[in-house]
């Protein structure tokens, strides 16, 4: 079956504390992978802001933030980029895609998401 995407306005609504109706099911954990990886992306992108390691701040990617940490010759770096490239694509399965097995995704993304955060918080 195909998702609803009005489901999304569904849940805007719940979350804004104007729903006559809570969104649904399947609504809530696209969303849920959906916003992990953002908290991810910008925890990224912050952290490398803040070591001026971005440059031109004007044209920040995602792929950008994304293969900083990828190229990097530090062990650690590269697995925080990898993460993201697989965070990524959950992100835009979950906002553009059919979705089957999202119960046991979000699982993984959180806890992905949880790791990765945690290890660019240690990163010198």
């Amino acid at each position: 079956m195909s998702f609803d995407w009005k489901e999304y306005l569904s849940l805007a609504k719940e979350l804004a504390g104007q729903a006559r109706k809570p969104a649904s099911t399947e609504a809530k954990l696209r969303t849920a992978i959906s916003r992990a990886y953002f908290s991810v992306y910008h925890c990224a992108k912050n952290y490398l802001i803040n070591k001026n390691m971005l440059k031109d701040l004007r044209h920040i990617t995602h792929e950008l933030v994304r293969d900083t940490f990828k190229d990097s010759d530090k062990e650690d770096w590269r697995d925080v980029g990898m993460t993201i490239d697989r965070l990524v694509w959950a992100r835009v399965k979950a906002d553009y895609r059919e979705f089957t097995g999202i119960e046991k995704k979000v699982i993984e993304v959180l806890s992905d998401s949880e790791t990765v955060i945690d290890k660019i918080d240690s990163l010198e």
